[in-house]
């Protein structure tokens, strides 16, 4: 259905499907994704169902939205308290079959990236805080506004909530775009053993 304050449409689960897609295509050559994936006709085959369990974490505890339903782009937002990943949480949405899928060497070769994220997640933001967990743009429709589509209306509401935002990139590209929507870095690090930069940003509006 639409959401109508911000003229994106909400996802559901009938969905996931096609987002799912959309992302593994945004993030076909991304740094995770070829870590994760080295070979491309694994990419090819098993990126989907990591993003599929992304979405489905993000619909059960947060807010997945897409441009159109074309899918353009979309972005899974999650709120206050709800960036780690429980244990309950893993298994209620779903997280068994993306590691049946993937292949457990995949899944404990990507556990260790998640806990350094996550504890740099801690410190650095241990206060109250949304978190853009993931946000993509099909390359057919990039640098043509929908990422700025995508988090304009969030961030409004951020605003009116007088809440902060973080968010990781291991783009320079894109921390370039975040830093003009307001996001400032406040810490770079690289991955142990995967050597991926990252970037952490925040957008505080105190």
């Amino acid at each position: 259905m639409y959401y109508e304050e911000n003229g994106l449409m909400r996802l559901e689960k009938s969905d996931v499907e096609a987002a799912a897609d959309m992302f593994s295509r945004s993030f076909y050559n991304d740094p995770f994704s070829m870590y994760a994936f080295p070979d491309e006709r694994e990419r090819d085959l098993k990126l989907p169902y990591m993003n599929r369990f992304s979405l489905y974490y993000g619909l059960r505890y947060g807010l997945a939205y897409t441009t159109s339903e074309r899918y353009e782009g979309g972005a899974i937002w999650m709120p206050p308290g709800k960036a780690k990943l429980s244990i309950l949480g893993f298994l209620l949405s779903g997280g068994l079959t993306p590691i049946i899928k993937m292949g457990l060497k995949t899944e404990l070769k990507m556990l260790p990236l998640d806990n350094y994220m996550e504890q740099k997640h801690r410190k650095l933001v241990p206060y109250p805080h949304w978190y853009l967990a993931l946000l993509g743009v099909d390359p057919q429709y990039q640098k043509q506004g929908y990422a700025g589509k995508l988090l304009r209306p969030m961030l409004e509401k951020f605003d009116n909530e007088n809440m902060p935002c973080y968010l990781e990139t291991d783009s320079e590209k894109n921390y370039l775009v975040y830093q003009h929507f307001g996001f400032e870095i406040i810490g770079e690090f690289v991955l142990p053993k995967a050597g991926i930069r990252l970037w952490a940003m925040l957008r505080d509006n105190k």
